[in-house]
């Protein structure tokens, strides 16, 4: 609890903690459509993610992002209880009013949430862990793309911004060469390494590419196309 001494001093431990989560949970990207399994339900203040039944706050993302903005009075005021709605305060104000009328959630088990959130009632400020970063990129993975979707998409763009290179020769603009080789120096000096990468196991007067070479790991990674004839 927060004891008065002037106006918000000596604040709960856990309140830098909530608000710091709170905060990172407000920008997470949601993959969408959300799952039919966590069916969040902002009312209540419960979801089916695993991010939620693993916090020590009993937050998670959609039900955070649920809400319309909260003031900085929010995180010294925000009341906790021991059954659902697990937070309240004033400022929780639903961003769509329509989503008061969603289904409840279903098979979820209150009493677990009740233990996990006080069980010792230790709540610090260090609620980030390795665990929750797990968690949030399984969910989010659910709407990410494939392998091969990704890779077209660059070779796609890649192509075609090498077309568009074709057509600014006719205008010999040296500004914008230099601006170029400046800002895609990152991009032109991996293409180097690749090629002469793939030039040296094609060779076999070359020597051998280094194979640990620390410095360059997508170089290391790129598998070389089987050997051309030249004429």
């Amino acid at each position: 609890m927060m004891v008065e001494t002037g106006r918000f001093r000596n604040l709960a431990s856990w309140r830098k903690g909530f608000k710091s989560e709170w905060k990172r949970l407000e920008t997470r990207q949601i993959a969408q459509p959300v799952s039919d399994a966590y069916r969040p339900d902002p009312l209540r203040w419960v979801c089916g993610c695993r991010y939620f039944f693993k916090s020590r706050f009993l937050i998670c993302k959609h039900l955070v992002q649920a809400m319309k903005p909260v003031p900085p009075v929010f995180f010294l005021e925000v009341r906790r209880s021991r059954s659902t709605p697990f937070w309240s305060h004033k400022a929780l104000v639903l961003k769509m009013p329509e989503l008061a009328n969603l289904e409840r959630s279903e098979g979820v088990n209150e009493d677990q949430w009740e233990v996990e959130l006080y069980s010792g009632d230790i709540l610090t400020a260090n609620d980030y862990t390795e665990e929750s970063e797990i968690i949030d990129a399984e969910e989010e993975a659910q709407g990410q793309k494939t392998f091969d979707e990704s890779i077209s998409e660059h070779i796609t763009l890649l192509r075609e911004f090498a077309d568009g290179l074709e057509f600014q020769k006719q205008f010999q603009d040296q500004r914008f060469l230099d601006a170029f080789s400046r800002e895609g120096s990152g991009l032109i000096q991996l293409a180097k390494r690749c090629l002469e990468r793939e030039r040296q196991v094609a060779s076999s007067r070359s020597q051998n590419p280094r194979t640990w070479d620390t410095r360059s790991s997508a170089e290391m990674l790129y598998k070389a196309r089987p050997s051309r004839t030249h004429s």
